[in-house]
C-alpha cells in the first residue's frame, strides 16, 4: 500500500501544480472576458496536461463557429471536484462520464444535448465499457470469484467505465467486491497508473475503461501479451478487450442556465464538424451525434445505490413512501400554485388586451372632440401605460420565480416515471407523464413569458448590423430539418436572386424570427407535407421572406388575433406551444423596422410574409 502511495504522491505534484496555474488562468481570462466566455467543465481521466492536448482545440473550434463567444476548457481530475464546480454553476456545458452526467441531471437540472463517437483504430464507436485484468503470469486469477482476497486497484469510486461498471458486473456473478476482495484501492484519477501498478504486481487485478490497454499498448507503454482478460466477453462489431456489458459513451452535457438558442448553435456546430478536422483528430473522436439511451446506466447506479439512487429501495411503493411522499405532496402543491397564478397572469393579459381594444376605439372618438376630451384621452393612457409596465414588471419577476420550484416538480415527476417503467406500474407511469406533460409546457410558457416581457419593458438587447439572409436561412433550415425529417416533411429553399444581399438587422433576433415560423410550419403540418421558403430582394429597400406550408391551416376568425400573446390556433394535444411565439416574433420584426403578415386557408395551409429591412 506505501508504494501504491509513494507512485499516486509523485502523480499528484504535477497534477497539482497544473491545478493551481489553471485556476489563476481562469480567474485572469474570467476578469478580462466577461460574460463572452463560455467554460466547458472537463472530466481529465487522462489527466490535467493530456486532457488539455486532446480538448482544447475543440473549444477553439466552437470559438471560430460561434465567434461571439470565447469557448475554454476547465479540466478537472477529480469527480468529486467537477461535481463540487458544476453545484456552483462554474460551467455553462460539461464533457463527463455517463454516471456523473445522471447525478448532474438530477442535483442540477443538466440535460445531454449530444453523445460522443469515439474514434479508435480508425472506426467509430459510441459504447464502451470496463476491463478486469491481472498479470499474465498470475496463475491465481482466473475468474471473478479468484479475486476474493486479492489486491484490487481502480482510478476511482465515482468513475463509471473505470469502476461501477465493473462492480455490476461483479454482483450479477455473485462477487461482492467490497465484501470478499483482500484490499481495494484506488490510484486518485489516472487510470494510465492503475495499467502500471498492477504490471509493477504492487495489486493483483485492476479496472480500467474498455480501449485504455489498446491505447496505451498502441503508445508503447506496455505489451498486451503481458496481460490476461478476466470475465472476457465478444460483443459484435465492438474490437476491444472488455470484461462488462457495454454502456453509451460519454454526453455532452448542457447546464440548467444556459440558454437554449446557445445549446442549439454548439450541437449544430459538433453535428457538422468534420471528421478530418484537427479538433476531431486531436480528440481522437469521429464526431457526435444525437444524445443516447441513458436508462442503461440509471439502471446500474439503481443495482448499485449511488448517486440519486443511494437510497433506492426495490419495492416502489416502500420507497415512494419512505423517500417522496412528502415530496411529491409539496410538488402537487407547487403545481397547483403555478396553475392558479398561469391562469391569473393569462387573465390579467386579456384585460389589458379589452383595456388596449377600449382605449383604440375611444382614440377614433376624440379625432372629433379632441379639445374638450384631451385630459380625458391623457388620463386613459397613463392608466394604460402603467397597468402594461405593470404586468411587464410582474411577468419578469415571476417568470424568474416560478422556474426553481418547476424544475423541483420535474424532477420529482421524472424520478416517479424511471421508478414506474422499472416496476411496470402503468398507472403510477401514466400519472407522472400527466405531471410531466404539465410541467414541461409550463416551463415553456414561462420562458415565453420572460422573452416577451424583455421585449416589451426594452431590456432585450439588440445589435444591428448587417446580416446575410442566405446564410442565417440556411443555418435554420439545417438545424430544423431534423424535426422535418422525424415527420417525413420537405423543406425547400428557393433564392430568386443569384447574388448574395443583406439585411440589416439583430442577428439572433433574426434566428429566433426564422425559427418560430419554420418550426410552426412544421408543428402543424402533416407527415409527409411540404414547406416552401422563398427569399427576394424588393425594389423599396426591403427583402421578402415567405414561409408556405400545406398544413392545418388558421381558422378565419382566429386570424385577426394570431399574434396576440396566449393565442393558439389550434386544439390538437400533440402539438406543443405556449401560443406567446408569434406575439415574440411579431415585436422582433416591428422592432427592426420590419413588417410581418400571414394569409391561411382553414384545411390548406398557411403562408407567414416577413419584410427585413436591406443593408445600404
Amino acid at each position: 500500500m506505501s508504494r501504491i502511495l509513494s507512485l499516486t504522491g509523485l502523480r499528484k505534484l504535477p497534477v497539482l501544480g497544473l491545478s493551481l496555474m489553471m485556476i489563476l488562468l481562469l480567474f485572469v481570462f474570467s476578469t478580462i472576458a466577461g460574460a463572452d466566455t463560455i467554460k466547458i467543465g472537463l472530466r481529465a481521466h487522462h489527466g490535467i496536461e493530456q486532457s488539455m492536448l486532446q480538448w482544447e482545440k475543440t473549444a477553439d473550434y466552437l470559438s471560430e463557429q460561434i465567434p461571439e463567444h470565447k469557448f475554454i476548457m476547465i479540466p478537472l481530475v477529480g469527480l468529486t471536484e467537477l461535481m463540487e464546480e458544476a453545484g456552483q454553476n462554474q460551467f455553462d456545458f460539461i464533457l463527463t462520464n455517463p454516471s456523473s452526467y445522471i447525478e448532474m441531471e438530477f442535483r442540477f437540472g443538466a440535460s445531454a444535448i449530444l453523445t460522443l463517437r469515439n474514434k479508435r483504430l480508425g472506426k467509430p464507436y459510441s459504447q464502451f465499457g470496463a476491463v478486469i485484468f491481472t498479470r499474465k503470469d498470475n496463475n491465481e486469477i482466473n475468474n471473478i470469484h479468484d479475486l476474493q482476497g486479492k489486491k484490487i486497484v481502480a482510478v476511482s469510486k465515482p468513475a463509471f467505465g473505470g469502476w461501477r461498471v465493473a462492480v455490476r458486473e461483479m454482483l450479477s456473478e455473485g462477487f461482492d467486491i467490497y465484501e470478499e476482495a483482500g484490499q481495494v484501492s484506488f490510484s486518485g484519477g489516472i487510470q494510465q497508473d492503475v495499467v502500471s501498478i498492477v504490471r509493477l504486481g504492487i495489486a493483483d487485478a485492476g479496472v480500467v475503461r474498455t480501449d485504455m490497454l489498446e491505447r496505451m499498448a498502441a503508445a508503447g507503454t506496455i505489451k498486451l501479451s503481458d496481460f490476461k482478460i478476466i470475465n472476457q466477453k465478444k460483443t459484435k462489431g465492438f474490437p476491444f478487450y472488455h470484461s462488462t456489458q457495454l454502456y453509451p459513451e460519454w454526453p455532452f452535457v448542457k447546464m440548467r442556465d444556459t440558454s437554449s438558442v446557445l445549446s442549439k448553435k454548439v450541437a449544430l456546430a459538433l453535428l457538422t464538424m468534420p471528421m478530418d478536422h484537427p479538433a476531431a483528430i486531436a480528440g481522437k473522436y469521429v464526431g457526435w451525434t444525437v444524445p443516447e439511451d441513458y436508462r442503461s446506466v440509471h439502471k446500474l447506479m439503481q443495482d448499485l445505490k449511488v448517486g440519486p439512487y443511494q437510497h433506492y429501495s426495490e419495492d416502489p411503493v416502500e420507497h415512494f413512501f419512505e423517500q417522496y411522499l412528502i415530496h411529491f405532496i409539496v410538488a402537487v402543491c407547487i403545481l397547483i400554485s403555478l396553475v392558479y397564478l398561469t391562469l391569473y397572469i393569462f387573465a390579467i393579459n386579456r384585460r389589458l388586451v379589452t383595456a388596449k381594444n377600449k382605449q383604440d376605439k375611444l382614440m377614433v372618438s376624440l379625432e372629433k372632440r379632441v379639445t374638450e376630451r384631451t385630459q380625458d384621452l391623457l388620463v386613459a393612457k397613463e392608466h394604460a401605460e402603467e397597468a402594461n409596465r405593470a404586468k411587464t414588471d410582474f411577468l419578469s419577476t415571476m417568470s424568474h420565480e416560478l422556474r426553481t420550484p418547476l424544475n423541483a416538480v420535474l424532477g420529482f415527476a421524472q424520478l416517479l416515471e424511471h421508478e414506474a417503467e422499472e416496476r411496470q406500474l402503468p398507472q403510477m407511469q401514466e400519472n407522472t407523464n400527466e405531471i410531466l406533460y404539465a410541467g414541461r409546457h409550463l416551463l415553456e410558457l414561462i420562458n415565453d413569458i420572460l422573452d416577451l416581457a424583455k421585449i416589451e419593458a426594452g431590456q432585450y438587447s439588440f445589435d444591428f448590423k448587417p446580416v446575410p439572409i442566405k446564410e442565417v436561412v440556411s443555418e435554420v433550415i439545417r438545424l430544423l430539418e431534423i424535426f422535418a425529417n422525424e415527420s417525413k416533411i420537405t423543406i425547400s429553399c428557393e433564392y430568386e436572386e443569384d447574388e448574395q444581399f443583406e439585411i440589416y438587422a439583430d442577428l439572433r433576433s433574426v434566428k429566433q424570427i426564422l425559427i418560430n415560423i419554420i418550426s410552426n410550419a412544421i408543428k402543424y403540418n402533416h407527415p409527409g407535407g411540404v414547406i416552401d421558403i422563398r427569399i427576394k430582394k424588393q425594389k423599396n429597400g426591403y427583402c421578402k421572406f415567405t414561409v408556405t406550408d400545406n398544413g392545418d391551416g388558421i381558422e378565419k376568425k382566429l386570424l385577426d388575433s394570431i399574434f396576440d400573446p396566449f393565442q393558439r390556433v389550434t386544439s390538437r394535444r400533440d402539438v406543443s406551444g405556449s401560443g406567446v411565439g408569434l406575439a415574440i416574433t411579431k415585436n422582433l420584426v416591428e422592432v427592426m423596422d420590419g413588417e410581418i403578415q400571414v394569409k391561411s386557408t382553414f384545411g390548406k395551409g398557411s403562408t407567414f410574409t416577413v419584410l427585413f429591412k436591406l443593408a445600404d
